[in-house]
């Protein structure tokens, strides 16, 4: 039997944080001047300026680290990269401890700047090769092939302490590159397009020197966020659809210490109904969070269809190994379903207690959530 991990990156979930794609959260990290050293510290912000939070300094085993290439997966979860000389360690933030946790290293790699996809797909830039990395979240390796980053035909080496990755709802992907230039990129070809420069001067009239992009969680995505470490350590908004009209959303942000370099991450949300009314099934499908999670031993399973439809629902373990087919069949009528767990396997034996993952395939919609069994 092929092995799952094979064919699918599964989001490893280890600390998740809840919030409503209406609430236009984007996470954050500062790290210390000079460039790029430790401590980095871990903050959150609503996109409308309506609240800061520093968190707390990033610490991995007890020691305080340097982070960068800071993402958020879709069910919440917080990724960033630890550099290194030859290779850059993946990890996980508790978003409420700043506590992060060890994954693996990415061989070879510098990573600067990382974001996901709407389809859970982790792609950092490696700022040494000047390409995009596809990365395993559960594991921190590569990929397949690396994407060379190019520019009106000619390589693209980006800014090592400002580059950033952001991904828009509808797909686009854009980069910074430290001098507030703003590139839309390929992600299948590597193509850089100049999309917009900001040449305009801080508050101070310093040089702006942007390091982190993101765009809010919610649905109304004309909104574009960019972090400033060389003037004030600014948060900057800008209106995409009225010539990048630049707003501060935030000034002078964690005033302990001045900014070496920073990030933001936040994951494409993507808007599901025509209307605001409770119960509207998305596009494609929506796959629902078990319930109870954790659980002992049964948990139910729900999700939607949009028309009928060929369904899989499966159930593997963290290494990627089939334990049970819940679904394997043409259901005949769109709307919610409902399955309930056991927590036995294919050959009915009770498993043990861990992490588990589920995994809902039609011929349209494809998600993958987690789930732990306790005993």
């Amino acid at each position: 039997m092929r092995n799952f991990l094979s064919y699918l990156i599964l989001p490893l979930v280890i600390f998740i944080w809840s919030a409503s794609p209406a609430e236009a959260v984007i996470w954050g990290v500062k790290t210390h001047d000079p460039a790029s050293s430790a401590p980095s510290t871990l903050f959150k912000f609503q996109a409308d300026g309506s609240s800061f939070e520093a968190v707390g300094v990033i610490t991995l085993a007890g020691l305080q680290v340097d982070v960068d290439g800071l993402a958020l997966d879709s069910a919440g979860t917080l990724y960033a990269f630890v550099p290194g000389d030859a290779s850059g360690l993946l990890i996980t933030i508790d978003p409420f401890s700043a506590q992060a946790t060890e994954i693996g290293y990415v061989s070879g790699r510098e990573i600067r700047g990382a974001a996901f996809t709407a389809n859970d797909e982790l792609i950092g830039v490696d700022i040494f090769e000047g390409a995009l990395v596809q990365v395993n979240p559960l594991t921190g390796q590569q990929v397949g092939s690396a994407v060379n980053l190019n520019f009106e035909g000619e390589p693209f080496l980006p800014y090592a302490m400002g580059t950033d990755l952001a991904i828009r709802a509808n797909g686009q992907a854009f980069i910074c590159n430290g001098t507030m230039e703003i590139y839309q990129v390929d992600l299948a070809s590597g193509e850089l397009t100049l999309f917009f420069p900001d040449e305009a001067p801080g508050i101070d009239g310093a040089i702006l020197f942007g390091a982190g992009l993101a765009f809010p969680q919610d649905a109304i995505d004309d909104r574009l966020v960019l972090y400033d470490v060389n003037s004030e350590d600014d948060i900057f908004g800008y209106e995409l659809s009225h010539p990048f009209t630049r707003t501060i959303i935030f000034s002078n942000i964690i005033m302990e210490y001045n900014a070496g370099r920073g990030d933001l991450a936040s994951f494409p949300y993507q808007e599901i109904s025509s209307s605001d009314e409770p119960g509207n099934i998305p596009v494609m499908g929506r796959l629902g969070q078990n319930v109870p999670n954790p659980f002992n031993p049964q948990t139910t399973i729900s999700f939607d269809l949009v028309q009928p439809a060929q369904v899989f629902l499966r159930v593997f373990d963290s290494s990627g190994r089939l334990v049970k087919t819940l679904i394997n069949g043409e259901l005949q009528a769109e709307g919610r379903r409902e399955i309930n767990w056991n927590g036995r396997d294919t050959n009915g034996r009770m498993v043990s207690a861990g992490v588990y993952f589920y995994r809902l395939d039609t011929p349209q919609f494809k998600q993958t959530k987690r789930m732990t069994l306790v005993k």
